[in-house]
C-alpha cells in the first residue's frame, strides 16, 4: 500500500476541485487491523511478508486518469442506452453524478482519451515491474471503511459530485487494480464487532 496515495478529483468547466489523500494510516483502525491480522496469519503458514508497495500507487497523476477513463465509459454507455430505448438519455433521467460524468467524458478530447488510455497502459507496466522484483501479493484493506449504511452514497443535482467525493474511501486501494487491468481479489477474512465484512 502506497505511503500516501493522492485522489485528485478535478473536472474542467466546473468550480470543483476536491483533493482526498488516503494512506494506510489514514484508513480506520478496523480496516488497519484486517490487514495486520491477514499478514500475522500469512506469516504463520510461513510466507515471507514485509512492508512494500509499487512506487506506481504514489503517482498523483493516477486518480485523474482513473475519472477521465470513468467519464468516457459513462458517456458512451449513455449513447448505448439511448440507441436500446429508442431516444436519447435526458438529464432528468438519470442521476446526478452520472449525467455529471457523461458530460465530463463528452468533453474529452480524443487526444487527451488517448493520453490517458496511454498513462493506463504504462501505469500496467509499472506495476508490473514490482512483481517481477519477488513479489506474490500486495495486501491492502479492500476499502477504507466498513460499508456505509444505504443511502448515504447520493448526489444531489447541487451536488452532483457529493456521492463521488464520499465514495473515495471505498475505492481507494482498488482503483489502481481496475485503472491497469493488473488482477485483484477481495476475500472476507475480517469481520467488525458488528458483523460487517
Amino acid at each position: 500500500m502506497a505511503d500516501s496515495a493522492l485522489v485528485l478529483f478535478f473536472f474542467k468547466d466546473t468550480a470543483t476541485t476536491e483533493i482526498y489523500t488516503l494512506s494506510l494510516h489514514d484508513a480506520l483502525p478496523i480496516c488497519v487491523r484486517a490487514v495486520e491480522k491477514t499478514a500475522k496469519l500469512l506469516e504463520a503458514l510461513g510466507h515471507d511478508v514485509e512492508l512494500a508497495h509499487p512506487p506506481a500507487l504514489e503517482e498523483a497523476e493516477l486518480v485523474g486518469h482513473y475519472v477521465k477513463i470513468v467519464a468516457t465509459n459513462v458517456a458512451q454507455a449513455l449513447v448505448g442506452w439511448g440507441e436500446k430505448v429508442g431516444r436519447e438519455v435526458s438529464e432528468d433521467s438519470v442521476e446526478p453524478l452520472t449525467w455529471m460524468l457523461a458530460q465530463q467524458g463528452k468533453a474529452l478530447s480524443a487526444q487527451e482519451f488517448l493520453a490517458t488510455i496511454e498513462y493506463a497502459h504504462a501505469f500496467g507496466r509499472r506495476l508490473s515491474d514490482w512483481w517481477e522484483g519477488g513479489y506474490d501479493i500486495l495486501l491492502t484493506p479492500g476499502i477504507a471503511q466498513p460499508a456505509p449504511a444505504l443511502g448515504t452514497l447520493v448526489s444531489t443535482v447541487d451536488e452532483p459530485l457529493k456521492a463521488y467525493f464520499a465514495a473515495a474511501p471505498y475505492g481507494i486501494f482498488t482503483l489502481p487494480h481496475n485503472l491497469s487491468g493488473q488482477p485483484g481479489i477481495s476475500l472476507p477474512l475480517h469481520v467488525s464487532d458488528e458483523g460487517v465484512v
